[in-house]
């Protein structure tokens, strides 16, 4: 190493070597580890810049939340190898934070999806607006998450004052984050945090414009959308397709009876229950005034009458509570299944031929 060979130089000067020569080159050896210093130094600081560079043009420009989320951790995994990174943003109604997006060298089979509010370092560095770089892990009790992460880096994202969640770092060797390393996380997280706030305004906007304000279902135009998206799938893939059209019975009754609010009140309450027990990937939406519809992907007809034959044991069953402190049963349903291809091959076969059915069922009660 240069510093043993100075320092045996310096002792045998004088006896070995002439002193004049060893100043030299000790001037030498000491200019050559600044000029090292000053070359590390810039080649940190042209990575920051790189970093920050190529993560501006995506923050004006990606709006859709999950875009953002996706590029912003592969711009951080191309330059800074050897990491994981993950992005979790808070829940406003448990303040759980939740993985939105995920990279990195491999794969966190461990970690949760899910951090209760009040666990792990996350947590913690969210709760107190202090980031955390963690040499290693297993020292910190804190911690919960992938076993085999030695060291971790916890950046809270807040903008505007608002705890919006965090974005970590996690390495398999210890003390894998430098203090630089950490700084410039900062700087970066300030910026992440400004962008989220703008793509989930406009995803809130966007999920308002497709939404029913009084059910919570999709709307109408959405509806059709993701039916002429899903029939495009479903023809691509050869696969099955099926519409269910509801149809509730006799909603003018509990208008007239019990007022406007109660009629409401029954909308609400089966768009929710609607909502809360069909499947994932089904898209249940307020086709229009008392009329209901499911897109059911990847669902032949006779399993998607299996699933609305559930729901309506559901709803046979379920009460009403009305503003006046009354309760009613929920009306009947009259509904209807159709699918692709054999029903129809564009939405307006299929939604006609699932209403036909509903309205033959309701005739024949």
């Amino acid at each position: 190493r240069p510093e043993t060979a100075l320092g045996e130089l310096r002792r045998l000067s004088g006896t070995w070597y002439d002193p004049q020569i060893v100043d030299e080159f000790a001037t030498m050896i000491e200019a050559r580890g600044t000029i090292q210093a000053v070359e590390e130094e810039v080649g940190a600081t042209s990575r920051e810049l790189a970093i920050l560079a190529e993560l501006t043009p995506e923050f004006h420009t990606l709006l859709d939340l999950q875009q953002l989320l996706d590029r912003i951790l592969q711009i951080l995994q191309r330059n800074i190898p050897g990491a994981s990174f993950t992005i979790l943003l808070r829940e406003e109604k448990t303040d759980d934070l939740v993985v939105r997006a995920a990279a990195g060298a491999w794969t966190q089979i461990d970690s949760p999806v899910r951090v209760h509010a009040g666990r792990g370092i996350s947590s913690w560095a969210l709760e107190h607006r202090e980031a955390q770089n963690i040499e290693d892990v297993r020292a910190d009790p804190r911690y919960v998450g992938d076993p085999n992460v030695r060291s971790e880096m916890v950046v809270p994202l807040v903008s505007a004052g608002r705890a919006i969640g965090v974005l970590v770092l996690s390495h398999r060797s210890v003390a894998a984050f430098s203090q630089r390393d950490l700084t410039l996380m900062q700087t970066v997280g300030a910026q992440i945090a400004a962008a989220i706030d703008v793509a989930e305004l406009h995803e809130r906007l966007k999920r308002a414009a497709n939404t029913d304000a009084l059910t919570g279902l999709h709307n109408y135009r959405y509806f059709y959308d993701r039916l002429e998206e899903e029939i495009a799938r479903a023809e691509r893939r050869q696969a099955p397709l099926a519409v269910a059209f509801f149809d509730l019975d006799k909603l003018k009754n509990v208008n007239d009876t019990y007022g406007h609010l109660a009629g409401n009140e029954v909308l609400r309450v089966l768009g929710e229950t609607i909502s809360s027990h069909v499947r994932t990937e089904d898209v249940p939406a307020r086709y229009g005034g008392d009329e209901f519809a499911i897109v059911m992907p990847d669902t032949p007809r006779d399993e998607a009458e299996k699933v609305v034959t559930r729901l309506m044991e559901i709803l046979d069953e379920k009460t009403v509570e009305l503003p006046n402190a009354r309760s009613i049963r929920m009306p009947d349903l009259s509904w209807g299944v159709a699918s692709y291809p054999l029903d129809g091959r564009t939405a307006r076969e299929l939604v006609e031929n699932a209403d036909t059915r509903a309205y033959a069922r309701k005739r024949s009660h």
